[in-house]
């Protein structure tokens, strides 16, 4: 009887024990997991050499593996190899056997994460060569995105000497690795020579660059040379599309007028020169009609027609000529009109419309159709002593920036006199005004006290020198206004600007159109050198703050404790 009751009970224990054993899930209760995962061993371990080219590499990780992390471990230079993941080890296994004599990179990114989800903290890079030596060549440097909307994008190297103009980008690179949480990345053990250099968001996750989805970046000079010792490479965005432009939509304003829409920016940087556009019946074999292309803005246009349309259907042909590919053509078919446009531009409203501005103000005027200003604005104070002629852009817009010519006068009120005759639409049509007399609108402006302003604020750094396009920007956080200084030998001088604190930064602006400009890859446009302080500055009111010293500007990709002093 007592051994019966004696085998029960073992039974019973086994039982537990199996049902124990069998349940390996998450437990519950307790703290969430949030340990990232991290490499504790290697197969060959890194920097190894003479290692067999039919050899598995094995990596082993801290803890068990998401069975996606496969889609983290990438090989380079490229070698067709099969990635498996087994609890916390990633296995490579070479399908056809790996090179002789070449020195190999396994890089891990952030997709590659542990059961809990967690990625790995920074990217990883192992490397070995099935060779006797390691290829020496290094590269560091940074992305800087002042938008910074895109987190730690992938830098890819290709090789010059294999490199083709037109698809070369698009092909999986020689080295790839992506940058840590800061925009920061390096590459060592890199064959020497010649290479182009790109940053990409890459995401779909595929270690490919893909045209207009994918945010791309840049240097500013298209060719590097990488050796022992290569400077940091500073990247800036840019823009890559391959494909023609393309018009998206017509709308047949009146008989004489028509606005378009391109699919993607008309950017005459390219090579691209401006459309040849005619306009012909498609149901006879009649005059064609001439039109005069006028640019709105990079995406959008009008078509000003010599002759007027009739209610029939017509095609439009555009030709296109490039400086660095064949020109091409296509057509857009629509139904023509035979009214006319008498509809007159009505202002619908201006910025800034409420509080105090600047002494520069930039008064933006928001009309319902594109308009141009053919007549010369002043800003003329309450005392009307002080009369202040203004700048405004050139061409047609629904959107007007007029700005002053000159500082105007603190604690002052100025008007700004829109009158019917003072513009016009493309079709001739003057501006609405608001009553029956001829005045459109009055704008009143109020600037900022004199108390509420900085007198001066001059600094610099000494590692620019002189440069004839540099400039200085000082931008309020508070107000999301901005300031600019032409720079002199590496200085900068701010005066009569609202107090606050604000960002910094400098840019040499090629094309004087007073902002940065991003780059192309195709065909090649350098991006504008941009460099930002990465610390506020503050301008005091009533204050001449002098002596600012920006530290390590030109070196961003570096890590500093202090910039600014």
């Amino acid at each position: 009887m007592k051994n019966r009751i004696l085998s029960l009970i073992l039974f019973a224990g086994i039982i537990v024990t199996l049902i124990s054993c069998a349940h390996q899930g998450t437990p519950s209760g307790g703290p969430d997991d949030k340990t990232s995962p991290k490499v504790v061993n290697s197969f060959p371990r890194s920097e190894s050499v003479n290692v067999p080219t039919n050899s598995r590499i094995i990596i082993s990780f801290s803890e068990w593996l998401s069975t996606k992390s496969d889609r983290g471990v990438s090989i380079f230079p490229p070698a067709k190899v099969k990635i498996t993941v087994n609890r916390d080890r990633i296995e490579i296994i070479p399908v056809k056997g790996l090179l002789d004599s070449t020195t190999y990179h396994i890089t891990i990114n952030t997709l590659l994460q542990d059961l809990h989800n967690n990625p790995i903290l920074s990217p990883v890079s192992l490397v070995f060569s099935t060779g006797n030596t390691l290829d020496s060549g290094e590269i560091s440097g940074c992305v800087i995105d002042p938008s910074k909307k895109v987190l730690q994008p992938k830098i890819a190297l290709f090789n010059n000497a294999k490199f083709i103009p037109d698809s070369g980008l698009t092909v999986t690179p020689d080295y790839l690795v992506q940058t840590d949480s800061s925009g920061r990345f390096g590459f060592s053990h890199v064959k020497k020579g010649n290479y182009r250099i790109i940053g990409f968001s890459d995401a779909n996750s595929d270690n490919l660059l893909e045209p207009v989805t994918e945010q791309v970046y840049s240097p500013v000079d298209s060719l590097i040379t990488i050796s022992d010792e290569t400077a940091a490479i500073k990247l800036f965005p840019s823009s890559y599309d391959t494909a023609r432009p393309k018009i998206k939509s017509i709308q047949v304003i009146s008989s004489t007028i028509i606005s378009g829409q391109w699919m993607t920016p008309y950017d005459l940087r390219s090579g691209l020169k401006l459309p040849q556009c005619t306009i012909e019946r498609t149901d006879s074999l009649s005059a064609s009609v001439q039109t005069n292309y006028i640019s709105l803005t990079k995406t959008s246009f009008f078509l000003q027609l010599k002759m007027p349309l009739t209610k029939s259907q017509y095609r439009l042909i555009y030709k296109i000529e490039s400086s660095f590919r064949k020109s091409f053509s296509d057509t857009v078919t629509f139904n023509g009109v035979s009214s006319v446009d008498t509809i007159k531009p009505v202002l619908n409203s201006w910025l800034p419309n409420s509080g105090t501005v600047d002494l520069l103000p930039e008064i933006k005027l928001m009309w319902s159709k594109p308009i141009v200003i053919n007549t010369p604005l002043f800003l003329i104070d309450s005392t009307g002593n002080d009369t202040v002629m203004t700048k405004i852009q050139s061409g047609y817009s629904d959107t007007v920036t007029v700005i002053p010519k000159r500082r105007l006068k603190p604690s002052s009120s100025y008007n700004l006199v829109l009158l019917k005759t003072f513009g016009n639409d493309i079709s001739g049509n003057s501006l609405k005004a608001r009553d029956t007399t001829d005045t459109t609108t009055v704008i009143r402006l109020r600037t900022v006290d004199t108390d509420s302003l900085a007198i001066s604020m001059t600094g610099g750094t000494d590692c620019l020198g002189s440069k004839d396009a540099g400039k200085w920007v000082f931008k309020l956080l508070k107000r999301n206004t901005s300031y600019i200084s032409p720079d002199s030998g590496g200085q900068f001088r701010f005066d009569s600007i609202p107090s606050g604190k604000g960002l910094i930064y400098y840019f040499e602006d090629l094309n004087g159109n007073n902002k940065p400009d991003t780059g192309k890859v195709l065909p090649w446009i350098a991006p504008e050198l941009f460099l930002s302080a990465p610390d506020t500055i503050e301008a005091r009111a009533r204050w001449e703050v002098e002596g600012i010293q920006i530290n390590n500007l030109c070196a961003p990709c570096k890590k500093t404790e202090k910039n600014i002093k």
